[in-house]
């Protein structure tokens, strides 16, 4: 939709296919969300598992600069999530896995 047109057009042109236009849910995706979930999870367990001496505070503070969401945020992810936590857990990804499923990451 491009700038303006619901403001200046569709709200003084209105017709039934705009309608459907402004009908439509927008917002958040909730496959890019699990995604991001899985991943932040994922990270998570990275930090925990491979950084000697980990700092709770330490990986929270981490996972808040990479991915620009509160500690708060995170740790009700976290919280949320805690049976992808669980798997990781059990299955002990290696660093090389890791970087297969998530190439966009320094593992």
């Amino acid at each position: 939709m491009q700038r303006g047109s619901r403001t200046l057009f569709t709200d003084i042109f209105e017709t039934d296919t705009h309608a459907d236009v402004i009908n439509k849910r927008k917002g958040r995706n909730e496959v890019y969300h699990a995604r991001r979930n899985e991943l932040l999870i994922n990270r998570y367990y990275h930090w925990g598992s491979q950084t000697p001496r980990p700092s709770y505070k330490w990986i929270l503070g981490q996972l808040s600069f990479e991915f620009n969401l509160s500690e708060t945020t995170i740790v009700e992810l976290i919280a949320d999530n805690h049976s992808i936590l669980q798997l990781l857990k059990k299955h002990r990804p290696t660093q090389k896995e890791l970087a297969k499923r998530w190439p966009h990451f320094v593992w």
